[in-house]
This record gives C-alpha cells, sequence and structure tokens, in this order.
C-alpha cells in the first residue's frame, strides 16, 4: 500500500497515511463529496484534543464554495451548508467513525481514520492538480 501512495506523489514513506478501517468502496463514496471533503481536511488539521461546532464547519465551507472569507457568509448560505451537513453528511462520517458527532452538545471532533481519509483526499487532489479546482459539493 505504500508503495501505491508513493507512486501518486508521496515524497517520502513517512507521509504516508496508516491503515483505514472503512472498506475502499465506502471510503471512495465517502470523499466523493466536496462538502465531506472539507470535513474531513478541517477535522484533520484540528489538534487531537480540538473540536468545533456544526455552526462554525457550515461558515466555513460555505465561505470557501461562496470564494468569501467564513466571516462575510450570510445567513442563507450558511443555512444551507448547515442543513445539509446535519441532515446528510455528518451522519455518514460519524456513522463511518471519521468523525466524533456530539449531537446534544454540538461538538464535532476527529475519530481514528480522519487522518488518513485527509492523506487520501490530499494524495488525490495532488494527483488531480489543475483539474476543475473549485468544484462544486451540493447537498
Amino acid at each position: 500500500m505504500r508503495r501505491r501512495f508513493a507512486s501518486l506523489g508521496g515524497t517520502d514513506q513517512a507521509d504516508t497515511p496508516g491503515p483505514v478501517h472503512i472498506p475502499a468502496g465506502t471510503v471512495c463514496e465517502l470523499i466523493s463529496n466536496a462538502r465531506r471533503r472539507a470535513v474531513i481536511k478541517r477535522l484533520s488539521a484540528l489538534d487531537e484534543e480540538e473540536a468545533t461546532t456544526l455552526g462554525e464547519l457550515a461558515r466555513r465551507i460555505a465561505g470557501k464554495e461562496y470564494d468569501i472569507p467564513p466571516e462575510q457568509v450570510s445567513q442563507n448560505q450558511r443555512k444551507s451548508v448547515y442543513i445539509s451537513l446535519r441532515q446528510n453528511h455528518l451522519p455518514k462520517l460519524a456513522e463511518t467513525e471519521i468523525v466524533v458527532w456530539d449531537k446534544r452538545g454540538g461538538d464535532i471532533s476527529r475519530a481514528r481514520s480522519v487522518d488518513a481519509i485527509a492523506a487520501l483526499i490530499g494524495l488525490i487532489e495532488e494527483a488531480c492538480e489543475g483539474s476543475e479546482e473549485n468544484e462544486e459539493g451540493g447537498p
């Protein structure tokens, strides 16, 4: 597996992700959506003990989708992303143990596979560099 990652542009075996305990087809389906990829990348960037909220994720993702700073995102723009994250994307990511989502407390944090999946996303994006970078996320 490490050799395959190296052939996709990895420079060092230390850069390769650890094992992913999710079937390959499930991983492909999960990362096929830009909003789920954005959630995975954001959580992977957090410290292990750090968490974020649904509102903050929605604001950041809407900012990226509309190509504006997160603080300039309108309520309607944020709401559209918020609803799709809450009803569709976060349940899928939590069910597959990529994220931990405390629905009552509102915190969203890293789960065991988030770094490996984020690394896979990075490798795919690097391999596809230059091809339609501003992909629509869709709900």
